[in-house]
């Protein structure tokens, strides 16, 4: 259940910051934009839209926006993967062996992202994972596999993007499979067998101390 007044206090958020705002989605907006492209926002993300529609440069325009550009903030995530794969030599070890064939490569890539949660553009490359994940999962902002704790939930995140005073750090971080494991330094190696990325979750300065680790898996 979504925090109405984490809401609140987004809502506000985006006041103070200046962003354009239109009435939020009603019922059939949420259900055509769902069917359409094929998510399902979560709660948390559903919520603020709810209430209120950001526009301008970087928001999604959920309700106006063409199919090819609202496709193409879907798919940059996994495109961005499949990127480094074939020209960064990125392989997580959970993967499985690097298969030498392209197509052979291809065919695992999709298969493995296949099981990997969808995430919903916020603004530009910032993201809340897709379906029914928990209040307050975390921002990430995604460039190929490059991820980053952005907001430590949508709040948060706000605040940061609009150059506004952040809250308190939560006392428990929600850690989406993948994506946020790739955020705080889960050991992936190339197909090399070299460590692509190496930070414990212990050791990652990403989190303020005290903070739990919880992970949500589908």
């Amino acid at each position: 259940m979504t925090d109405d007044s984490i809401i609140d206090a987004a809502v506000a958020a985006l006041r103070e910051g200046g962003v354009a705002l239109e009435p939020g989605l009603d019922q059939m907006e949420f259900r055509a934009i769902e069917e359409r492209l094929s998510i399902q926002f979560s709660p948390d993300h559903r919520a603020l839209l709810s209430r209120v529609l950001p526009i301008g440069d970087g928001f999604p325009n959920w309700r106006n926006g063409t199919y090819a550009d609202l496709r193409r903030r879907l798919d940059w995530p996994f495109d961005g993967v499949r990127w480094d794969v074939e020209y960064n030599g990125f392989w997580p070890r959970s993967w499985g062996r690097y298969p030498l064939m392209k197509t052979s490569r291809s065919r695992a890539v999709d298969r493995n992202l296949a099981a990997v949660p969808q995430l919903i553009p916020v603004f530009g490359h910032r993201f809340l994972p897709a379906g029914n994940a928990p209040s307050g999962v975390p921002v990430l902002s995604v460039m190929q596999t490059d991820v980053v704790v952005y907001g430590w939930n949508l709040l948060d995140y706000l605040r940061r993007e609009l150059g506004l005073s952040r809250p308190a750090p939560p006392q428990r971080l929600v850690v989406i499979p993948f994506w946020g494991e790739l955020a705080l330094g889960e050991p992936f190696f190339t197909r090399k067998g070299t460590r692509f990325r190496n930070l414990s979750i212990e050791g990652t300065t990403l989190l303020p101390p005290g903070v739990e680790y919880r992970t949500e898996r589908r």
